[in-house]
C-alpha cells in the first residue's frame, strides 16, 4: 500500500540515484540518516552540539555520540537541510 502510494506521488522526471563518493549505497544512506538524525535534535529540538553529543552518547550502548564536535554536528545538519530543501534527492542522486 504505501509502495503503491510513493509510485502514484513520485514526479516523473526524477532521476535514478547515482552512487558518488566512497562507500557503499547503505553507508551512504546511513550517514546521511545520522545528519537527519542531527537536525532534528539541533532545529527541532533546539539543542546545542554540545548537548547534542552529550544525549546521543548517553543512549548508545558503547557511549559514542552521532557525530564528535562542533564541526561535524554542523556540517551535518546543514547537509539535512539540503536534503529537506529537496527530498527526491536523498537517494543520493545530488
Amino acid at each position: 500500500m504505501f509502495e503503491e502510494l510513493l509510485v502514484q506521488r513520485r514526479p516523473k522526471d526524477v532521476v535514478h540515484w547515482k552512487i558518488k563518493g566512497k562507500g557503499r549505497l547503505e553507508e551512504q544512506l546511513r550517514a546521511r540518516l545520522k545528519a537527519l538524525g542531527a537536525w532534528r535534535l539541533l532545529v527541532k529540538y533546539k539543542m546545542t552540539w554540545e548537548e547534542a553529543e552529550e544525549q546521543t552518547a548517553k543512549i548508545n550502548p558503547d557511549g559514542i555520540p552521532l557525530f564528535d564536535g562542533q564541526s561535524h554536528w554542523l556540517r551535518a545538519r546543514k547537509q539535512a537541510e539540503q536534503y529537506l530543501d529537496n527530498p527526491y534527492t536523498f537517494g543520493l542522486a545530488g
